[in-house]
């Protein structure tokens, strides 16, 4: 079978990409290889699901009549197993192989593997598929129903939906993390401290530069021993210690792999006629000048929709440069966590930190010069678009870094002074 449009993955960058793309081509082809078995959905909602906040049918984002409508062929559980880019064959895991005129690669990525083995039968629940949500409804019920303890593993935005969690069935939970603190690199210790005061105040206990090096799973509990000889028990152990691109296959094909399958600013690879989104994508930055990755579900989306559009483009000139500050925002125990731009804290970061005591606010921007890079904001949403104006801008706010030294002067007043 031959697609004008072959799309490998079924996530939100695919999909919007899709999408994109039928909104400029009406008639070409287009095919979907999305290794799961059911339509699109929202990760950003199952930890609302897990919760029980959200029904599940609430987190699933497209029905087949969607798919239908749009003319979108997806083959739901079949995964790319090979690719040769020199004849446009994509082999697949049922079925043989698919030709393909131009080849947007959004395979996103799997769970990181963990140093401990893993049986299916474990105790032990992630928190990256639908899948996922629905064995971690059933170990939280039953934690909640004995009384147990929740053990997690990962010091970042997936440990912090898993204590939300554990709160929100009552249950106390303890974190292990590899790190000093959550947020090693993009919090300093006023940040930190903050954060663990909440944390401590639900009941969550965090072991910090801790390894794990045993795991006992039983039909009702689990117990990890920790690398100190410390044994700790609880209902089950939950793992968020981020992902692995699925860049396998692509590896020795002709594509550039470094961290991601590398592409420019129009999301498009070396081959004129393969382009990469989403999770995989290592693209060039045009605000920063530089080649990153971002992993949050609206870069995906908006990755997906760029690459979509400029596949569908008549020409080369006609494609646009993917350009938008990455923004990923979590709320948590009350907390609003959001994440701006680039917000690596080097040995003399250029930085100025601003608190709120009476408002648990706190607030951390990273200058480079007089250009603000980034920004770290708990409790401080309202001065997010702003500030993200100011990283997209490359403004030069020199003047201004002073009094942000000052929690009373207000950023917004920023915008009318210039």
């Amino acid at each position: 079978m031959h697609y004008d449009y072959l799309i490998i993955g079924g996530g939100i960058a695919s999909v919007s990409a899709a999408e994109a793309i039928r909104s400029v081509d009406a008639q070409g082809s287009i095919g979907i290889l999305s290794r799961e078995s059911g339509f699109l959905y929202s990760r950003v909602l199952l930890p609302r699901y897990v919760r029980g906040s959200v029904e599940r049918e609430k987190v699933f984002l497209r029905t087949p009549d969607h798919y239908a409508r749009f003319n979108i062929d997806l083959h739901a559980g079949i995964s790319a197993v090979a690719v040769n880019f020199d004849t446009q064959q994509v082999h697949v895991s049922v079925g043989g192989a698919l030709t393909f005129g131009k080849l947007l690669i959004a395979a996103g990525g799997m769970p990181r593997r963990w140093n401990i083995p893993i049986n299916e039968n474990d105790r032990v629940v992630r928190l990256h598929t639908i899948d996922d949500a629905d064995r971690a409804r059933t170990l939280f019920q039953e934690a909640h129903e004995r009384k147990q303890d929740v053990l997690l593993v990962g010091g970042g935005f997936i440990s912090l939906e898993f204590i939300g969690c554990a709160v929100a069935y009552g249950l106390r939970a303890r974190c292990f993390i590899r790190e000093r603190k959550f947020f090693d690199e993009w919090l300093d210790e006023k940040g930190w401290n903050l954060l663990y005061t909440n944390l401590a105040h639900h009941g969550v206990e965090v072991s910090p530069e801790t390894e794990l090096k045993e795991l006992h799973s039983e039909s009702d509990r689990v117990q990890v021993v920790t690398a100190g000889g410390d044994t700790v028990e609880g209902g089950f152990l939950g793992l968020g210690i981020g992902i692995e691109r699925n860049y396998g296959i692509f590896q020795g094909t002709g594509v550039e792999v470094q961290r991601g399958i590398v592409v420019d600013q129009f999301l498009q690879t070396a081959h004129e006629n393969v382009w990469a989104a989403g999770d995989i994508a290592e693209y060039f930055d045009v605000i920063f000048n530089e080649h990153r990755i971002v992993n949050n579900w609206t870069s995906a989306f908006l990755q997906g929709r760029t690459a979509g559009m400029n596949m569908a483009a008549a020409s080369r000139e006609d494609q646009r440069p993917f350009q938008a500050v990455s923004v990923y925002s979590i709320t948590s125990l009350g907390f609003q966590i959001t994440f701006l731009g680039r917000c690596e804290a080097k040995d003399n970061a250029d930085n100025i930190v601003r608190t709120w005591e009476d408002a648990r606010g706190y607030e951390r921007i990273f200058f480079e010069g007089g250009t603000v890079k980034g920004a770290v904001l708990i409790n401080r949403f309202s001065d997010k678009t702003l500030l993200a104006r100011f990283i997209e801008s490359k403004e030069d706010i020199s003047s201004f870094k002073n009094m942000l030294w000052d929690p009373n002067y207000d950023i917004k007043n920023m915008a009318h002074a210039r």
